[in-house]
């Protein structure tokens, strides 16, 4: 089905992408590349989408051959209706408005008539478990729910080939296991199917072969009753099995009188009536000492709560405290500090160092300790780059920088391992783990079982805009912690 010879791709005499890849993908196949950022994996997706052959500059060398054609040979509209990819950043395939009509965009393109293209767009909504989507705002959407639209999108067209780049990066743990359903029917029905992906769990009864990229070349092939193999030979990739994963932070709150944090029936409404809620009463103390995982299924209001406590909402009744003293919703910001899940909103200086002293009204931090948080998050070496030339990885390891050398007392992460490899991984749960001390409260919008396991010490579960769970994370409860993730699957 797809065959690449030779392939090698730069974008500059010094900076090669890919070096003499060879890949044979037979139809049917199932075929899982994994491997750290940066370590080619996208780009070659690229390759085989058609994207650099036919879009990109740079020197691509090597042949690729899609059912025996050669892709220099096709148009690009007729390698998309053979490939269908779903990217790793969904708002960069959206042209149209509404759920609906993003789906219906690719079956217009293909000239399909009316009555067809709504059955398919009906029939992809209803698979993914998003038909009350049907009409909702594309700019309304949660990054879970842009992710399910995208790949709702490639699943109408139909193609023969399925390529995904990061397809759960926004997903809870139940979608995925739905995604991981929608894989095994389309396994069955003989398509080809392409992920490259961090998280692997979920792929491992799924995969024909998995291979591990570095640095643009093959380093590891394993067939699907090897992948034992792969976690000693390959430590930089994340988990294949959560079962024997153990709570690492075992620090206990310093409970006192005066929580750092505390919301009191906090209500935030879309509409003027609370039939638009999105949270209702939400009450919560947070201590010293505690980093609390917010938990929830995509569009829960997790997102919401954490712009409310950082002043970017304005909440409709309730009040929030910091350290015992009531704040308005402008008076908060500065002084909760809320990370966002895409990093480009929170990007602002002309260099990765500046980018440290954004927003500190304190003495400015030194060149030394500058480059020795940078160091931390691994991104020294780009200092003096602009923060927007950075791959998506390291511009999210920046935001988090900024954030651990911040004054503030309340620190919010949202998705903070979103499309993170597992060193990656590792140096964001190190960092959030030594900035917690007594006097600060830090809470993780998550659903990454793996990086909560490793991070968190409580857990507090949003359920139809309330909280219904609030417990202590150790390893008599994180059963628990799985269950609510994934439903009991």
């Amino acid at each position: 089905m797809i065959v690449l010879k030779d392939i090698s791709y730069n974008i500059s005499s010094n900076e090669k992408i890919l070096d003499n890849i060879n890949l044979d993908i037979r139809q049917g196949e199932f075929i899982v590349i994994t491997g750290k950022s940066g370590s080619g994996k996208t780009t070659l997706g690229s390759v085989i989408n058609g994207l650099i052959s036919h879009r990109y500059e740079g020197t691509l060398t090597g042949e690729v051959y899609i059912n025996g054609k050669s892709i220099r040979d096709l148009e690009l509209s007729q390698i998309g209706n053979k490939v269908g990819t779903v990217f790793q950043d969904p708002r960069s395939q959206f042209f149209m408005l509404d759920s609906f009509n993003e789906v219906a965009f690719g079956l217009s393109n293909m000239r399909l008539n009316k009555d067809e293209i709504k059955q398919r767009v009906k029939n992809s909504l209803r698979v993914f478990g998003i038909e009350h989507l049907n009409e909702k705002s594309i700019f309304k959407l949660s990054s879970g729910e842009k992710q399910k639209v995208a790949i709702a999108s490639c699943y109408a067209i139909e193609p023969d080939i399925y390529l995904f780049d990061e397809p759960t990066a926004n997903l809870d743990i139940q979608s995925i296991f739905d995604l991981r359903d929608i894989l095994r029917e389309l396994k069955q029905i003989g398509k080809t199917i392409i992920v490259l992906e961090h998280r692997l769990f979920y792929l491992t009864e799924l995969l024909d072969r998995l291979f591990v990229l570095n640095e643009g070349e093959i380093v590891g092939e394993y067939a699907s009753g090897y992948l034992m193999d792969i976690q000693k030979k390959h430590q930089d990739i994340r988990n294949l099995y959560l079962n024997d994963l153990e709570v690492i932070n075992q620090n206990q709150p310093k409970i006192e009188e005066t929580p750092i944090l505390k919301v009191d029936k906090l209500s935030y409404f879309h509409t003027k009536t609370e039939n638009g809620s999105i949270l209702k009463d939400i009450s919560i103390t947070a201590f010293g000492n505690e980093i609390i995982g917010i938990i929830g299924e995509n569009g829960v209001g997790k997102t919401t709560f954490g712009r409310l406590c950082a002043g970017l909402l304005k909440e409709k009744s309730g009040d929030i405290f910091i350290q015992g003293e009531k704040y308005t919703h402008k008076k908060r910001l500065g002084q909760v500090y809320f990370v966002m899940q895409d990093s480009d909103f929170q990007l602002f200086a002309g260099s990765v160092k500046e980018e440290l002293s954004i927003g500190k009204s304190n003495e400015k931090l030194t060149d030394e300790e500058k480059n020795r948080i940078l160091s931390k998050f691994g991104i020294s070496d780009f200092e003096d780059r602009h923060p927007m030339t950075l791959s998506r990885g390291q511009k999210q390891r920046l935001t988090i920088a900024t954030a651990v050398s911040s004054e503030s007392k309340v620190i919010f992460f949202d998705e903070p391992t979103s499309g993170l490899d597992k060193n990656s991984m590792d140096l964001v749960s190190k960092s959030i783990l030594e900035i917690s001390d007594a006097d600060k409260a830090l809470f993780v919008i998550s659903h990454d079982y793996e990086f909560l396991l490793s991070v968190c010490n409580r857990i507090i579960y949003f359920q139809n805009g309330s909280v219904e769970a609030d417990f202590k994370l150790n390893n008599d409860t994180k059963k628990k912690l799985w269950k609510l993730l994934s439903k009991g699957r």
